[in-house]
């Protein structure tokens, strides 16, 4: 028998796009009290590796590539990992790894669509858009010959 855990999360009002995340030196980042979560393989050529962090109240996104250079971005956390990383929090870092990666090394990726050019989008917008919002509190949509 497999047990249910209930709980709640607050999220911010709205997602700010992975261009804006805060990025943490190489020597900051050594002194930090952290706890590897997982690495993730090469998603590309010039991408060695990805491999997440927890800092106990956020993640560090650590993006080497075969070159050398390391980016370490922070990530939100809104569920502490007591199991794994959770799917919300990893959707997001994922945002931060397909970011980077598009600038550093052209990568593309359709996975950054949702942001557009605005420096952040709403909670809720983005929730809909990564399908993990019931039908029900999904935010309604006009229909296409309605313009007021």
């Amino acid at each position: 028998m497999s047990h249910i855990i209930h709980g709640y999360r607050s999220f911010p009002e709205h997602l700010v796009h992975p261009r804006l995340a805060k990025r943490i030196s190489v020597e900051v980042f050594a002194q930090l009290e952290k706890t590897k979560m997982q690495t993730a393989p090469s998603l590309c050529v010039g991408h060695k590796e990805t491999t997440v962090w927890y800092l106990k109240d956020r993640y560090v996104i650590e993006i080497e590539f075969t070159s050398g250079q390391r980016i370490l971005v922070e990530s939100i956390c809104t569920f502490t990992p007591t199991h794994g990383m959770d799917s919300f929090d990893g959707m997001v870092a994922q945002d931060k790894e397909e970011y980077f990666l598009k600038e550093e090394l052209g990568r593309p990726t359709r996975r950054l669509d949702i942001y557009k050019d605005r420096d952040a989008i709403p909670m809720l917008e983005y929730l809909d858009s990564r399908g993990l919002l019931p039908k029900d509190q999904a935010p309604k949509k006009k229909p296409w010959w309605r313009f007021w």
